[in-house]
């Protein structure tokens, strides 16, 4: 097992509503950023400190609020920027700052996702990332896009019972 490199991670797309619902993880969301950064890269590092977690994951939401506030290609559309950001988040909990192993997968089957902007993308499982949170091991499957040089930005789509509700 190897300790991951965290770094902001910037969702490129919605969660899929037809991936099956994880147990009672509302503030899984907040684990991605942990969970993705640098997972194809281990490092002999220890993990950050909470306080230097708790600056990373606003120093992202904040710039995530500013890309959607500024960009052309903002999901938000612009008429009602004002009305949506900057976005409301659930606390920070350093709790959900997790080490994740890569499984890698062998097939190559790639799929249409759709893109927060309407757009479809064609996406590859590169594997699972397993890790345990809370005392209990979860699965998330990992994308890259087709055609992408290499796997060091993931995309993992979740669901969980706030989803449709509240994430």
């Amino acid at each position: 097992m190897c300790a991951l490199r965290r770094r902001p991670f910037r969702p490129a797309f919605p969660a899929l509503p037809a991936l099956p619902a994880l147990p009672a993880l509302p503030a899984l969301l907040l684990a991605l950023p942990a969970l993705l950064l640098a997972v194809a890269a281990c490092s002999s590092r220890p993990p950050i400190d909470e306080s230097s977690y708790i600056q990373t994951i606003a120093a992202a939401r904040a710039a995530k609020d500013a890309d959607f506030k500024n960009t052309g290609e903002s999901p938000v559309p612009e008429n009602r920027r004002a009305e949506f950001l900057p976005l409301a988040y659930f606390p920070i909990d350093p709790a959900y700052s997790v080490p994740a192993i890569l499984k890698p997968s062998n097939d190559r089957t790639t799929i249409q996702m759709p893109t927060s902007v309407g757009a479809e993308r064609e996406m590859r499982r590169v594997g699972t990332l397993e890790f345990s949170l809370k005392g209990q091991r979860l699965k998330l499957s990992a994308f890259v896009e087709v055609g992408a040089p290499n796997v060091d930005h993931l995309f993992v789509p979740f669901t969980d019972l706030t989803s449709g509700a509240e994430t």
